[in-house]
């Protein structure tokens, strides 16, 4: 056991190697248990409150709210949360599906965004490697002429 990864169970508190969950694999386990008696109990009781499913299934309330703001239990009853960008009041999950909607749109845009500046950049590194060949080839011709130049007028000065 690595002691980087011990944690504390969020439900029952207890040590345990963390693997994937923040709960102790008994809570996790008996999470998942409570998970299947909700849905069944939605499954034939849609407008049930929070307060009657946990009278009904025995399931604490602490647990059904666990299980709505993860997403896993959406009841249509009760809308005792709300999204945490607009402050809509939503069924279940962080965010109402209209929030959603605009960052996804917003996180493409921005994924497309920085696309285009490293096609931009990788489109300016080739034409400054050109420009510089270019000018590395037109400062060879200079040197050359500056050369042949004075070249001509040695000669020119000799020959007086």
């Amino acid at each position: 056991m690595n002691i980087n990864n011990i944690r504390y169970c969020k439900i029952c508190g207890k040590m345990f190697e963390y693997k994937v969950s923040l709960m102790c694999p008994t809570c996790l386990l008996q999470m998942d248990k409570d998970f299947l008696v909700c849905r069944d109990y939605l499954d034939k009781h849609k407008n049930s409150t929070i307060k009657e499913m946990s009278e009904k299934t025995e399931v604490s309330e602490k647990i059904i709210l666990s299980l709505m703001k993860e997403g896993r239990l959406m009841i249509q009853g009760d809308a005792e949360f709300v999204c945490r960008k607009c402050g809509q009041a939503i069924s279940s999950g962080k965010y109402c599906d209209h929030c959603l909607g605009e960052m996804k749109s917003d996180l493409n845009f921005a994924k497309s965004s920085i696309k285009q500046s490293k096609s931009y950049i990788e489109e300016s590194k080739y034409n400054d490697r050109n420009n510089n060949d270019k000018n590395k080839t037109s400062s060879q011709s200079m040197f050359m002429a500056d050369k042949i130049s004075k070249e001509k007028n040695r000669r020119w000065k000799l020959t007086l």
